[in-house]
C-alpha cells in the first residue's frame, strides 16, 4: 500500500491503517499467497 513505509513500522502502519477504517471496505490477507488464491478464485 506504501511503499516507502520500513518494513519495521508495518506493524505500526497496519495498525493505523485499520483503526482509522480502511479496512472496511478491503480483503485482508494473511500472505501474498492467500492473496492470489482469493484473487483467482473471483
Amino acid at each position: 500500500m506504501m511503499i516507502a513505509v520500513p518494513s519495521y513500522n508495518l506493524p505500526k502502519m497496519h495498525r493505523l491503517v485499520k483503526e482509522r477504517g480502511f479496512y472496511d471496505k478491503g480483503v485482508m490477507a494473511p500472505g501474498y499467497w492467500s492473496v492470489i488464491k482469493k484473487a483467482s478464485s473471483q
